[in-house]
């Protein structure tokens, strides 16, 4: 069995370390690299076979980490998620199993994941275990975050290709660039926006972008620029 494994971000040097690893574990292995989360969305949504597995970093430009794991989990929850981090503390173990993501990886060891507790278990309770462990490890909180979604939309008479939207909208792409991730004209996503406003009640992108973070329906995507080394909200 060939083993797909998709690494997002430009830790060069820390995945050339993790695929040396990874290598020494499954017999066969397709290796695909991305430098943000934009370049990652855009391949699923093209790709014949998806990635079994996903490291991302936290900081991407243009879609970050955090909504790259929302994106997988809602849209394809079979592909296991792991976050690389510089270190363990409870705001980013909390943050990233709201994402979805089953587990982290710290900079500092590459052949070690973290398993992120399921929904209801205490913050505190990461287990250690192998990289030859993440294709058995699961997020049951994404799962009951996606039940949770499905109610809303169908509550509010929102389509799928609408929530898809909805996800993309909260990230801050200009609405050319979820053109192009949805293989749609920019009028046709000028619609949607249209459509989706009048059955939300909102007005404006930014009311949308509110309601659905208020409502979990998409996360405020954080980007880190490489530069400026600033956070920026969107």
């Amino acid at each position: 069995m060939i083993v797909r494994v998709a690494v997002i971000g430009p830790a060069k040097d820390f995945f050339a370390v993790l695929k040396e690893n990874l290598l020494g574990i499954y017999s066969a292995m397709d290796w695909l690299e991305f430098d943000n989360g934009f370049e990652f969305i855009s391949h699923c949504l093209n790709a014949k076979k998806l990635p079994d597995i996903v490291f991302t970093e936290m900081f991407l430009l243009k879609i970050d980490g955090s909504a790259v794991a929302d994106y997988l989990s809602t849209y394809f929850p079979d592909i296991r998620v792991v976050f690389v981090v510089d270190e363990i503390d409870s705001e980013i173990i909390s943050n990233v199993s709201e994402a979805g993501a089953v587990g982290v990886v710290t900079r500092s060891d590459a052949s070690i994941v973290f398993k992120i507790p399921n929904f209801g278990d205490e913050i505190f309770r990461v287990k250690k275990t192998t990289l030859r462990d993440i294709a058995s490890l699961h997020s049951i909180f994404h799962q009951n975050l996606r039940d949770y979604r499905n109610a809303i939309f169908g509550k509010y008479g929102i389509t799928k290709r609408e929530s898809l939207f909805l996800l993309l909208n909260a990230t801050g792409l200009e609405y050319g660039e979820i053109a192009k991730l949805m293989f749609i004209s920019k009028k046709t996503v000028d619609n949607m926006f249209n459509s989706v406003a009048k059955k939300l009640g909102v007005q404006n992108r930014h009311n949308l972008t509110l309601f659905c973070i208020k409502m979990k329906l998409a996360k405020f995507s954080t980007v880190k620029t490489v530069a400026m080394k600033n956070i920026l909200y969107h």
